[in-house]
């Protein structure tokens, strides 16, 4: 079985961080989500709603203004990935080898289905009408959001990550390999390998405008994509002298802290990226220099969310989600 919040803390991830910027200090270090037990695995952020998931085996919904918890859910399973539809009407978990919608606001449970394997993604499309749920084995499912039924199922070859565009025209996949469909060809497309790491992708991000993908993998490496020409724009890399990398711009990196998240925030000028050691660094997306780093958590972060206003929901195996406030 895998999980990924189980390597934010062991050398098993694929985004690779440079050496410490100080840290950040003053309001931006933000209000601290407290409720689960152990490790939360997983966080999403829309509007004035936070979801987050954790090994506890429960689903918690906040009020991201109030930094009050509105509810509770309990699947039934360690909870692996959540999502929020950006239309606000569902909430999806992934727990157990199941996934599990819940209708907004109320908290209602709309279905619950089997997933065939472990939940490794789940990804909303951005008008709140398709739910990617990828599972471990390397099936992705597309599903109806209202009734679970299954549209067609594509396989990854190994399942890691899976995140559509911002403007709904791509899905992506990272397992063994990059993979990436045009929606409005599936199921007939059978997709395009953007072919270049040579382990299993964990992470994947598109830019708000759909032009660029990152994608982290066990490789340790992360690389930027044109989405358009499938080429490899930009490559980091630690260092090593076995290593080959083949295409774009090579970036070494000196250190080997592994990082297990990655979020473009909503106005494409940021990356931030956070895993390993318990710090989130914020990148400028077009220089690649580092701009701050934001410390608070006491143990790895697992997942990043980006909100409105300017803010970045983190969490944590410390058993914390946290809003920060980032000036642009």
């Amino acid at each position: 079985m895998i999980r990924r919040v189980a390597a934010a803390g062991a050398a098993a991830a694929g985004l690779l961080l440079a050496t410490r910027a100080a840290p950040a200090s003053g309001p931006e270090d933000g209000a601290v989500l407290r409720g689960h037990v152990g490790v939360v695995s997983s966080v999403a952020f829309v509007g004035e709603r936070i979801a987050s998931g954790g090994m506890d085996g429960t689903v918690r919904l906040w009020d991201a203004a109030a930094g009050r918890e509105l509810r509770v859910l309990r699947p039934g399973g360690e909870v692996n990935a959540v999502a929020l539809s950006p239309d606000g009407r569902w909430l999806a978990a992934g727990h157990g080898r199941r996934v599990t919608v819940w209708a907004l606001p109320g908290g209602r449970q709309a279905w619950t289905r089997d997933l065939g394997g472990y939940p490794a993604s789940l990804a909303f499309a951005p008008d709140g009408g398709e739910l990617a749920a990828l599972a471990s084995e390397g099936t992705l499912l597309r599903l109806d959001p209202e009734r679970g039924d299954v549209r067609d199922t594509l396989d990854v070859g190994y399942g890691g990550a899976a995140t559509y565009s911002g403007d709904g025209r791509w899905l992506a996949a990272g397992g063994a390999r990059v993979r990436i469909w045009t929606r409005a060809g599936l199921p007939a497309d059978t997709g395009r390998v953007l072919a270049g790491h040579q382990d299993v992708v964990y992470a994947l991000a598109f830019a708000p405008d759909g032009a660029t993908l990152a994608s982290a993998s066990l490789d340790r490496t992360a690389r930027l994509w044109a989405v358009e020409s499938g080429a490899a724009r930009d490559t980091l890399v630690t260092a090593h002298p076995a290593r080959l990398v083949v295409g774009g711009r090579v970036r070494e990196i000196p250190q080997q802290l592994p990082v297990t998240a990655a979020a473009f925030s909503p106005d494409g000028r940021t990356v931030a990226t956070a895993g390993g050691d318990r710090a989130l660094h914020l990148w400028g997306a077009a220089t690649g220099a580092r701009v701050r780093s934001l410390e608070g958590h006491t143990r790895a972060v697992t997942a990043l969310a980006w909100g409105p206003g300017a803010r970045l929901a983190s969490s944590s195996a410390d058993g914390t989600v946290r809003i920060w406030s980032v000036p642009p």
